[in-house]
């Protein structure tokens, strides 16, 4: 649907097998989705909202960013010394569960402007491969995500956001 996307053309899926509501973009064109994620959507335009959140972030490269951003903030507490105002930096390992991926100041604390950008383009993929962009809205109206909420925007944001970008595609 857009050009942009065809590198990905590799992408793993890989299943987390929790309750959890958890999803992320991975290492080497992985996406993660836990089972209690994958029971939330109803519709086949919701499933492919969330796809297409994740194909978005990984497009953008946000894994590669945040890593950078934990290394360099590592090196700066090293150099200088942990100071107790800076948060304590998470472990990121290879396992998403163990390695506190999901936690504020894991590896997917990537911030409310990337999760907000990140909402809108994948509502255009969503758009230009003929899915329902309405999915979106539908699945976070009906959407509790307290495992989410840590690192990202508040629900009732996500919906006025996808709300304000379904608009414009009408």
């Amino acid at each position: 649907a857009d050009s942009s996307y065809r590198d990905l053309t590799s992408l793993k899926v890989k299943l987390l097998s929790t309750s959890k509501m958890y999803m992320g973009p991975g290492f080497f064109q992985t996406a993660y989705f836990s089972k209690g994620l994958l029971s939330a959507p109803k519709y086949e335009s919701e499933l492919a909202y969330l796809v297409a959140f994740q194909l978005t972030l990984i497009k953008n490269g946000q894994v590669r960013h945040k890593l950078a951003e934990m290394r360099g903030q590592q090196f700066g507490e090293n150099l200088i010394g942990a100071l107790p105002t800076m948060p304590q930096s998470k472990s990121v390992g290879t396992d998403p569960l163990k390695g506190r991926w999901f936690e504020q100041g894991g590896l997917y604390d990537f911030g409310y402007a990337v999760y907000t950008a990140a909402e809108r383009e994948a509502i255009r993929l969503c758009h230009k491969a003929l899915y329902d962009p309405r999915g979106a809205g539908t699945l976070m109206e009906r959407w509790k995500t307290p495992e989410l909420s840590v690192v990202y925007p508040e629900n009732s944001e996500l919906i006025r956001i996808a709300r304000e970008e379904i608009a414009k595609l009408s």
